[in-house]
């Protein structure tokens, strides 16, 4: 019964945990300390646990924002060689033009 509702506890408070493997560990305190203890030693773990798993989270969320700067950067160079390109063959375009010009008045 004990072990149900701690396990059902752990579940609902960090779904994330592995709560059979958490039980294992902490079973021989649940069987050596009054249960009150155990519930607040376990309510602090749990905390312990949510405030990691929000750390982390956050911090993956940055790395993928990170990402997404980088990704949006690569995105304009590419951006901004494939203008150049452009303005390279038009500036050559218009150089061919001009010598045309000046050979037919030449001519």
């Amino acid at each position: 019964m004990e072990r149900q509702k701690f396990v059902d506890t752990l579940s609902i408070l960090s779904p994330s945990i592995d709560t059979s493997a958490v039980y294992n560990i902490l079973k021989p305190t649940l069987e050596a300390e009054p249960t009150s203890i155990f519930w607040s030693g376990l309510f602090e773990f749990v905390e312990r646990s949510v405030e990691k798993d929000r750390i982390v989270v956050e911090l993956e969320g940055k790395s993928v924002e990170s990402v997404k700067i980088v990704e949006e950067v690569e995105r304009q160079r590419r951006e901004l060689e494939e203008r150049a390109r452009e303005m390279e063959q038009r500036m050559r375009e218009m150089e061919s033009e001009s010598l045309q010009r000046v050979e037919e008045a030449v001519g």
